[in-house]
């Protein structure tokens, strides 16, 4: 009995992504709408985020780190039960404290807007990679700027 269940969720875990659900076509957003990633770069230049599909187009993000936002993404293939690799074109905003690497006073806060365009994987186990590119606006200058995440999706 035991064998059977470290078997069953190892499956589960491990298992093929071509294993399709076989009682209905849902997608990965479908079956992990939630979840949690580290996050380099984006509107909180780095730290942690956490995302829900509120369909399987509209995802919604809030990220704390080195600063602090959120915003939304729009994933045009997302209704396809078989994709698990979605590309997406996102509005972000946010506040981050300026960098200043000799004052010990500490930097002011500035706020931060960031529209990037990326392509967002979920396996059918869950593990969640993102990466995306586009223009930051922080303290009044524009960057080209990337974001990479890496999590899990629940």
């Amino acid at each position: 009995m035991i064998l059977s269940c470290l078997l069953a969720f190892s499956l589960a875990l491990f298992g093929s992504d071509d294993y399709e659900n076989q009682s209905a076509k849902n997608t990965v957003r479908d079956e992990h709408p939630i979840g949690i990633s580290l996050v380099g770069g984006g509107v909180c230049i780095g730290g942690l985020s956490r995302d829900a599909f509120i369909s399987n187009t509209i995802n919604i993000e809030l990220c704390a780190g080195w600063g602090f936002g959120g915003g939304l993404k729009y994933h045009w293939n997302g209704a396809d039960p078989d994709c698990k690799w979605s590309p997406y074109i996102g509005a972000f905003g946010g506040a981050a404290p300026e960098i200043e690497f000799f004052d010990s006073s500490g930097g002011d806060w500035g706020t931060s807007l960031y529209f990037p365009l990326g392509v967002h994987y979920i396996s059918r186990s869950g593990f969640s990679f993102c990466v995306d590119a586009g223009y930051l606006n922080l303290y009044g200058s524009s960057y080209p700027w990337l974001s990479l995440k890496m999590g899990w999706h629940f």
